[in-house]
């Protein structure tokens, strides 16, 4: 459960900008057990090398949900779009560090 004593709009703001959101949250190990399995399972899930398959879909969207299909359907193989994302942090930093290098 989550207590909350204050405004919550800086609270969620500290949470963003926080390295290390627990410390805001009530301490629920089974929480943080489920926490670490679920990543692990999903950092599994996006280590495969070849489009969702029909038995992808039901495993990792048991539910049917509307809103986790069509992220499926937008990434299709999991591994090129980590690539792909990658890809486009380096040009993000590359942009940055030309703007600060270049730019007085």
């Amino acid at each position: 459960m989550l207590a909350l004593e204050g405004e919550l709009t800086p609270i969620l703001m500290q949470m963003v900008k926080s390295a290390n959101t627990d410390g805001l949250l009530d301490d629920d190990c089974h929480a943080r057990d489920f926490q670490t399995e679920l990543k692990g399972y999903l950092h599994q899930a996006l280590q495969v090398d070849r489009e969702w398959t029909p038995e992808d879909y039901k495993a990792l969207n048991p539910d049917g949900l509307k809103s986790i299909n069509n992220a499926m359907e937008f990434i299709k193989n999991p591994k090129k779009m980590c690539h792909e994302i990658a890809g486009y942090v380096q040009r993000m930093c590359d942009i940055i560090n030309n703007n600060r290098y270049s730019k007085p």
